[in-house]
C-alpha cells in the first residue's frame, strides 16, 4: 500500500478551497488559518482526512506545532503575500523539499526567488486567461509547468486555410503543433502528416505565446468562404456583355478581399473576352475562364459538387411568376450549389453591411459570415430587427425583442464583433428592402423550407428586393 504524501496548506481561501475539492486520497493533508468558520467549511468538504490547524499561518510557533517539519509539500495560499513570504522563509528553514507560493503583487516576486521557491503570480495567470479569451474565445488554453508552460487547443475547421498543409509548417520559435484529435483518437503526428478538416489541435509553447501563435495564424482573423471551398465561381449570368464589367468588378473585390487560391470564369461562348480584366485580378490568385455554349446554372452546379467552390458570384437572380408561387427558387439555387451566394449590385467596396437578425439559425449563419467580411473589408456591420404588429405575430412582441438583442449580443460577443442595432417596425421585407438602400452589402439566411403563399420566405424576398448587392447564407433552421 503506497504511503500518503504530506501537504501542509496555509491559508483558507478560495484557492484552497478548490484545491481541496482536488486532491484525492493519495495525500495526508494538514490546513492552517485563522478563520474558524473557513476551517470548519474545509473540514466539511474533506472530512475526517483533513487536519486543521486555528492559528496565524505565518507564526513559526503555531507552524512548528503544526508540523512543518515533517511535510513533504508546503502551499502558502493566503491572500496576503506578506503571510506567504513567511510561510515560505519558515518551510525553507525547516527543510521542507518542495514548496509552492501563489503572491498577488509582481513586486514581490525576487522574494520568493531568493527562496528558490515555486511562486506563481494569480494576477497574472488571471490576466492571461482574459487575455486568450479576448485574442480568441475559440483558442482553449491550460497551463502546465506551474505555469511556465501552455497546451493551446484549436479546430482545424476555425483555421480552413491550413487544410492540407504539413504539420512542421505549423510552428513558431517558442512553439510547435504536438498533436492532433483525429476521429476522437490522439495523433503524435510524423513532420509529413498533414492537417484534415474536423482535425483538433494541440499547440506547445510558453505561457505568453497565444498572441503570437493568433498572429501566425490568424485563428483570430476572418477565413471566409475558405470553409466552403479555396475558389471563386464567377458566372457571367447576365446575357447583356455590357454588364459584364460591373459584375467582374465586383467579383475581383471578393478575390483581393478573401483568401481564395483560385477563380473560375463562366461565360457565355462568343462573350468570354475578359483578358483587359483578367490583367487587374490579384497575382495571388489563378484565373481560368471556361466557354459554356449553354447551361451556365447547371455547370456552376457541377463545379460545387467536387467541392472546391467557396463563394459564387453572379448577376441579380429573378425567378419567373411560377417559380415564385411554386417554390422558392433563389434558396433552392443556393442550397444546390452548396457555398454561399452573391448577388452583385454594383455596390462594392463593403463599407456598410446589413443582416436582417431575428435570433433564428438563418439569420446567426448570417451574422457569422457579416463578421468574417467585415473584418476582411473593414466594414461595419448593423443587425436589423424587424418588430412586427402585434395582430401579426399573435402574442406581445416585447419579450421576442429583447431575446432576439440579447442572443444578438452574445453571438457578437463570442465573433469579436462591433455591431450596431436598427430596431423597426411593421412588415419585415419592406421595412429592411427600404433601408438596404443606404447600405453596400447585405447579408441574408435563409432556406427553402417553410415555401408556400401564406408563409412567404422572408429571405428570398429580402433578396430580390435589395438596393444593394446581396450575399447569401444557405442554412436550415
Amino acid at each position: 500500500m503506497n504511503k500518503k504524501r504530506k501537504v501542509m496548506i496555509c491559508g483558507v481561501g478560495p484557492v484552497t478551497h478548490e484545491l481541496l475539492k482536488r486532491l484525492g486520497g493519495r495525500w495526508e493533508v494538514t490546513l492552517v488559518g485563522g478563520d474558524a468558520s473557513a476551517l470548519e467549511r474545509a473540514h466539511a468538504l474533506c472530512g475526517s482526512e483533513l487536519i486543521t490547524v486555528e492559528g496565524d499561518p505565518s507564526s513559526p510557533v503555531v507552524l512548528e506545532q503544526a508540523g512543518l517539519a515533517d511535510q513533504q509539500y508546503v502551499a502558502a495560499l493566503s491572500e496576503d503575500d506578506a503571510v506567504n513570504l513567511a510561510v515560505a522563509q519558515a518551510a525553507r528553514q525547516a527543510g521542507v523539499a518542495q514548496v509552492l507560493v501563489v503572491y498577488y503583487e509582481a513586486a514581490g516576486r525576487e522574494s520568493f526567488q531568493e527562496l528558490g521557491v515555486e511562486a506563481l503570480l494569480a494576477s497574472a495567470a488571471l490576466a492571461r486567461e482574459v487575455n486568450h479569451f479576448l485574442e480568441d474565445p475559440t483558442l482553449t488554453v491550460t497551463r502546465l509547468g506551474l505555469g511556465r508552460g501552455v497546451v493551446m487547443e484549436l479546430q482545424a475547421q476555425d483555421l480552413p486555410h491550413l487544410m492540407g498543409r504539413r504539420v512542421d509548417s505549423v510552428r513558431g520559435e517558442k512553439w510547435r503543433l504536438v498533436g492532433l484529435f483525429r476521429s476522437q483518437e490522439l495523433v503524435l503526428p510524423e513532420p509529413h502528416t498533414r492537417i484534415q478538416s474536423g482535425d483538433h489541435l494541440l499547440l506547445l509553447g510558453p505561457p505568453d505565446t497565444c498572441e503570437e501563435v493568433c498572429s501566425r495564424l490568424d485563428c483570430g482573423l476572418p477565413g471566409f468562404p475558405l470553409s466552403w471551398g479555396q475558389t471563386l465561381l464567377v458566372v457571367l449570368n447576365p446575357k447583356d456583355p455590357d454588364e459584364h464589367e460591373g459584375l467582374m468588378n465586383e467579383a475581383m473585390a471578393w478575390a483581393m478581399d478573401s483568401r481564395v487560391n483560385d477563380t473560375i470564369i463562366l461565360c457565355r461562348e462568343g462573350q468570354c473576352d475578359l483578358q483587359a480584366q483578367i490583367n487587374e485580378w490579384p497575382a495571388a490568385c489563378s484565373v481560368r475562364v471556361e466557354p459554356v455554349a449553354s447551361g451556365l446554372l447547371e455547370k456552376a452546379r457541377e463545379l460545387c459538387r467536387q467541392g472546391e467552390v467557396g463563394l459564387v458570384v453572379l448577376g441579380k437572380f429573378e425567378p419567373s411568376l411560377l417559380e415564385s408561387l411554386a417554390k422558392s427558387a433563389l434558396m433552392n439555387l443556393a442550397e444546390s450549389l452548396g457555398a454561399p451566394l452573391v448577388l452583385a449590385g454594383g455596390t462594392a467596396p463593403y463599407q456598410k453591411i446589413l443582416v436582417p437578425f431575428n435570433g433564428r439559425a438563418c439569420s446567426l449563419a448570417a451574422l457569422e459570415v457579416a463578421a468574417e467580411v467585415a473584418g476582411q473589408t473593414g466594414g461595419e456591420v448593423s443587425l436589423a430587427m424587424v418588430e412586427e404588429p402585434e395582430f401579426v405575430r399573435g402574442e406581445d412582441s416585447a419579450p421576442w425583442l429583447e431575446q432576439v438583442r440579447a442572443t444578438a449580443r452574445e453571438q457578437a460577443h463570442a465573433l469579436k464583433l462591433t455591431f450596431q442595432e436598427v430596431l423597426l417596425q411593421g412588415n419585415p421585407v419592406r421595412r429592411i428592402s427600404e433601408l438596404s438602400g443606404e447600405y453596400d452589402l447585405m447579408v441574408v439566411g435563409g432556406s427553402s423550407r417553410g415555401r408556400g403563399l401564406l408563409s412567404p420566405n422572408v429571405g428570398e424576398h429580402l433578396a430580390e428586393k435589395a438596393g444593394c448587392t446581396v450575399l447569401v447564407v444557405a442554412k436550415e433552421d
